[in-house]
């Protein structure tokens, strides 16, 4: 079931690379229906991040890196972290990855 997932979706935060980060990004954009402008300039933000460093922000550390879409980025990341599963919505299924 893993093989057809993206590869973030298969790992824990704290292990994903930049690419891996930058992939997620573009997942919720895609699943909040962002234009492609707003995409792009919200991976822009973040390049350069990894995983572990998202960790390890606060709100305010969000903001800082993008205004306009730090706060939401947080809430996300934080939620899906805190609920310790990684939900996939694409397809009209759900998938509860990683259990730590």
């Amino acid at each position: 079931m893993t093989d057809s997932l993206p590869r973030w979706a298969t790992l824990h935060p704290s292990n994903w690379t930049s690419v891996e980060l930058t992939r997620w990004l573009e997942y919720v954009a895609e699943e909040y229906k962002m234009d492609t402008d707003t995409t792009h300039t919200m991976v822009e933000s973040f390049q350069g991040l990894d995983g572990r460093s998202l960790l390890q922000m606060t709100p305010e550390d969000f903001r800082g890196i993008s205004e306009e879409h730090g706060q939401f980025i947080y809430e996300i990341f934080k939620q899906m972290c805190t609920v310790g599963k990684y939900i996939i919505d694409s397809y009209d299924f759900k998938y509860f990855l990683f259990e730590n």
